[in-house]
């Protein structure tokens, strides 16, 4: 009887340690999911600037739409984005905004460089909100 108990309290311990395990694993995955814009509008030449990243986990790793507005939105461009540790990527793959981002998440905002085909780089640096400027 003695034995059994010992066993029974041995994978009681194990199920929480994993339990616990994974939930701070989901909760940490979470925090980076959201919306990072630096969209706003610009009253004096009545122009919408700068970009909008929405970031949300899949069953295949994480995607976002992302957009840019310069003086007007462009249109949604879904991006398959590739994220380790604090690290993330993503490429844009047709349009005139072809081309790929390179940088990090850090203390809520994405921050790196775009870089378009044509040549030309731009920094970003998206703040995490807590709506997206369309709400």
């Amino acid at each position: 009887m003695e034995l059994n108990n010992r066993k029974m309290g041995v994978t009681l311990s194990l199920l929480v340690t994993f339990i616990l395990v994974t939930s701070i694993s989901c909760a940490t995955e979470e925090k980076i999911t959201g919306v990072y814009s630096s969209l706003s509008f610009n009253v004096e030449g009545g122009d919408l600037l700068g970009e909008e990243f929405f970031l949300v986990r899949t069953r295949n790793g994480y995607q976002a739409t992302f957009q840019i507005s310069e003086g007007g939105p462009s249109e949604l461009m879904l991006v398959d984005v590739a994220i380790k540790e604090n690290n993330i990527s993503f490429e844009i793959k047709k349009g005139i905004y072809a081309g790929s981002f390179v940088g990090k998440i850090i203390n809520q905002k994405i921050v790196g460089k775009l870089r378009f085909s044509d040549g030309v780089e731009n920094e970003l640096s998206l703040p995490k909100v807590k709506y997206s400027y369309w709400q």
